[in-house]
């Protein structure tokens, strides 16, 4: 007969003894403990970044770009007032190699939340009359995020509005490899933080109701702002990559 079977064919209910309790206890104590241990290591695995204001938590694996290459390259585009900076992968050593990421800091103009949110179309026809393919576009965390593959180049960038213009994440990566680093890309880009001066200031631009007209006020046409973020979205997607790369084949 059964031991959970009675003679009248009714089944009884073992309650779990006392000793069973704590061995269950303790396994989830250790499962509990395990887990924070590994956390805590993939934290400790990790460094924090300041590219010019903005702090990025970065994996272990991954460098700074020596500033005299990052010079030399930018140079090499012609002048620029814009501030670069860039990281790679800890296996291309001293070389450029992807997968990387340029983070560019542009002073000029504030940009309104509600402006960004708004520049799709314009990003969209950019990218078509280039020749690139827009892919993902969303709009996350307070920030732009835009997928494009020029060839078989593809990059991710992520725009955020600072309180003085924008800065812009550009990951970048074979179009081979793209899908085995975007956790890693994804991963830095939320990381992303503003620190001052850059960080953002309330403002009553930032409405989507009130702005657009202060913005009028102004006499300050929003589709230039438009205009010009999207060329430099492009600017930073195709003719530095284009550029980079025929350099790095001499």
């Amino acid at each position: 007969m059964s031991p959970l079977s009675s003679r009248t064919g009714t089944t009884s209910y073992h309650r779990p003894s006392v000793k069973q309790h704590l061995a269950s206890l303790r396994m989830l104590s250790w499962a509990l403990l395990m887990a924070t241990a590994s956390a805590s290591a993939q934290q400790e695995q990790s460094w924090l970044w300041n590219a010019g204001g903005l702090e990025l938590r970065m994996p272990s694996t991954w460098q700074e770009i020596s500033p005299s290459l990052l010079r030399g390259k930018v140079s090499a585009l012609g002048p620029s007032v814009d501030h670069v900076y860039g990281a790679q992968s800890s296996k291309a050593g001293d070389n450029l190699a992807y997968p990387y990421l340029l983070v560019t800091i542009k002073n000029g103009s504030r940009m309104a939340d509600w402006q960004l949110q708004r520049m799709e179309q314009s990003i969209r026809q950019s990218v078509e009359k280039s020749g690139s393919q827009l892919g993902r576009y969303a709009w996350k965390d307070g920030a732009v995020w835009v997928e494009v593959t020029t060839g078989d180049v593809k990059f991710m960038n992520v725009m955020m509005p600072t309180d003085k213009g924008l800065a812009t994440l550009s990951f970048y990566s074979t179009k081979e490899d793209f899908a085995s680093w975007q956790r890693v890309f994804e991963q830095i880009g939320s990381s992303a933080h503003l620190q001052p001066p850059l960080a953002r200031q309330a403002s009553l631009l930032d409405s989507p109701t009130i702005g657009p007209f202060l913005q009028s006020l102004s006499h300050v046409d929003p589709t230039i702002v438009f205009s010009c973020v999207a060329a430099g979205l492009l600017a930073l997607g195709g003719v530095w990559f284009a550029r980079w790369r025929a350099k790095s084949k001499r």
